[in-house]
């Protein structure tokens, strides 16, 4: 049960789940600094 090689869509989601993640963190970096 390998993966021969990742298919475009898979990397796309991967980049869009990094870019989701990297937003909450700095709006909870912010909302934390604001308190």
């Amino acid at each position: 049960f390998g993966i021969p090689c990742f298919p475009v869509s898979l990397k796309r989601l991967l980049i869009v789940v990094v870019v989701i993640v990297l937003v909450v963190v700095v709006i909870v970096g912010a909302l934390l600094m604001g308190l």
